[in-house]
């Protein structure tokens, strides 16, 4: 362990510079798609899919931009690190030091729990304008804060591509793909496509699937079983 926080301490000072200097992406992450899509505008509230494909969405946008790689299968499926380089966006340059530090080791089935969560990627939305926050109370008691999508944040225009795709009115984008794929990992589609629609959109979403790359359909076969693993030690709780 003292090795790993050595690795760790050295790995971050090595990156602070570059990461700090890095200029701005200029496009959001396919995990802040996912946030805003899995924002309920009506209740203010984030639905649980979009808690649990967070970290997923990370590791899959960082193995396509080659900043990772991904070895090994099922449970045993690791990524490490192939290019240090930040992106200029805070969540996935987070996430890509979360993965070199090794602190965490390297695979999937451990990392996806010490990513950047969707509340970190909320906090950054809401400071960045894309989201509005407001506090109510409940029962006239509780003070409960809701959170809504502004326009900025074109969640339409998300839902639209996503709901499209799954619906198959169009072949997805290189970014829709991926949000379709981790969503599939991680959730029922009915909250994108109604409950009449979810066998359709479950078939078009896993032909998508089918059609990535053989490492990337790993590495989201390996997020998919950390999801059902979390959530099945959530329950017994």
């Amino acid at each position: 362990m003292l090795g790993r926080l050595r690795k760790a301490r050295q790995a971050l000072a090595d990156a602070e510079e570059s990461f700090t200097a890095a200029p701005p992406r200029g496009v959001p992450s396919v995990a802040r798609d996912l946030v805003v899509a899995a924002l309920d505008p009506e209740e203010g509230k984030l639905m649980p899919s979009g808690r649990a494909a967070v970290p997923g969405a990370l590791l899959l946008e960082l193995v396509r931009e080659g900043r990772l790689e991904v070895s090994g299968d099922g449970r045993k499926t690791r990524v490490t690190v192939r290019d240090l380089t930040p992106l200029g966006d805070a969540e996935l340059d987070d996430a890509l030091l979360a993965v070199e530090t090794g602190v965490f080791g390297d695979k999937v089935s451990r990392l996806v729990e010490f990513l950047p969560t969707s509340d970190q990627v909320l906090d950054r939305l809401v400071a960045a304008g894309g989201v509005t926050e407001e506090s109510q109370q409940k029962l006239g008691m509780f003070n409960v804060t809701r959170r809504y999508p502004a326009p900025s944040a074109r969640r339409d225009e998300v839902v639209g591509r996503l709901r499209s795709a799954l619906l198959g009115e169009s072949v997805p984008d290189e970014r829709t793909g991926m949000l379709v794929v981790v969503l599939l990992s991680s959730t029922n589609l009915r909250h994108w496509v109604g409950r009449q629609h979810v066998k359709a959109a479950d078939r078009r979403a896993r032909e998508i699937l089918e059609g990535l790359p053989e490492h990337e359909q790993r590495l989201v076969a390996a997020i998919k079983a950390a999801v059902v693993s979390g959530n099945a030690d959530s329950t017994t709780l």
